[in-house]
C-alpha cells in the first residue's frame, strides 16, 4: 500500500482547515504577534494562508475567572 500525503487536493484541504480555525474565533493576538510563538499562526505560514475566504463568525464568549490562581480567556487563541 502506498500513502501520499502531500497531494494537492490533501494540501487544499489543510489550507481550508486552517482558514476555518481563522474564521471561527479571534485569533489575531497580540501577545503570539510580539514573541512570533503561535503555533496557529506557523501552521497559516506553511500551509501559504494570507487571508480566510470565509467569513468571521466572532463567536462571544465568556472569560471564566471562576479560579483564585489563573483565568481561562477563550477568545485566546486554542495552541
Amino acid at each position: 500500500m502506498v500513502v501520499h500525503t502531500h497531494t494537492p487536493e490533501l494540501e487544499c484541504y489543510r489550507r481550508m482547515a486552517v482558514e476555518l480555525f481563522f474564521a471561527e474565533g479571534n485569533h489575531v493576538c497580540a501577545f503570539c504577534v510580539a514573541n512570533g510563538s503561535c503555533v496557529l499562526q506557523d501552521v497559516a505560514v506553511e500551509v501559504g494562508m494570507d487571508h480566510s475566504r470565509f467569513p468571521y463568525q466572532y463567536p462571544q464568549r465568556q472569560v471564566d475567572a471562576s479560579h483564585a490562581l489563573f483565568g481561562l480567556d477563550r477568545h485566546r487563541c486554542m495552541s
